[in-house]
């Protein structure tokens, strides 16, 4: 995500969301930003829109696209317990409800693909 992104800032509310929802099923949400600025000005960012939640990470030498192919931002990631990526989502999602929710339940419950 990018906080120059209006699509990844939309979604940022249902991610925090889902976040504090699944907590307790050791759902882990991390936002890793493409930004160029310094964490504390992406956090700043963050806090003004009241996403608490998640655990933030800035990206500023750029290394996530070079690991993780994908088409754009928003792009999320579905990452098993093991670390292995269960899928890749291109584009906004509605996280905290719906067939979002219920997939990412069915992952923390079985620790597979629902």
């Amino acid at each position: 995500w990018a906080t120059w992104c209006p699509p990844c800032v939309a979604e940022l509310p249902a991610l925090d969301s889902l976040q504090a929802k699944l907590r307790d099923k050791g759902l882990h949400v991390v936002a890793v930003s493409l930004d160029r600025k310094p964490l504390a000005d992406v956090a700043a960012f963050l806090e003004e829109r009241r996403v608490e939640q998640m655990k933030l990470y800035v990206d500023t030498d750029r290394q996530i696209p070079l690991k993780w192919q994908y088409a754009g931002v928003p792009a999320s990631f579905l990452i098993g317990r093991d670390g292995v990526v269960i899928e890749q989502f291109d584009g906004p999602r509605e996280w905290d409800k719906g067939e979002m929710l219920t997939k990412i339940e069915a992952v923390l419950g079985t620790g597979v693909t629902p």
